[in-house]
């Protein structure tokens, strides 16, 4: 009993925490500026970890190997603010092509 005692009074902490806190992040903070140095057609899936590390998601699209790195973060207030990036590869884990996204224009790539 104790120890169901002590785990809800944790998880009673935990959510006052975060209503106090009112911020909800969703994945994990990866480099912007890393995005610049990735090329397509030369730049390795071994690259990509190197510069980004374990992406978030791993899928598949039309058979190539597709990783998606994503950093999303709301409050209560209404504020947004996040980012994402995906990666598709060849069958040689090499980068086929690229999108990155998000909210903050400080950030938008050049290409």
């Amino acid at each position: 009993m104790n120890g169901i005692k002590s785990s809800l009074i944790s998880l009673v902490i935990g959510v006052t925490a975060l209503t106090l806190a009112g911020c909800v992040t969703v994945g994990r903070s990866f480099p912007a500026g890393a995005v610049d140095q990735i090329n397509p057609g030369t730049t390795t899936i071994d690259e990509i970890q190197k510069l980004l590390g374990n992406p978030v998601r791993i899928g598949q699209e039309d058979g190539k190997l597709v990783w998606t790195y994503l950093e999303y973060k709301a409050s209560l207030g209404g504020a947004f603010q996040g980012q994402d990036l995906t990666i598709k590869f060849d069958t040689q884990n090499r980068v086929v092509s690229l999108s990155y996204n998000t909210t903050d224009v400080s950030k938008q790539m050049k290409r």
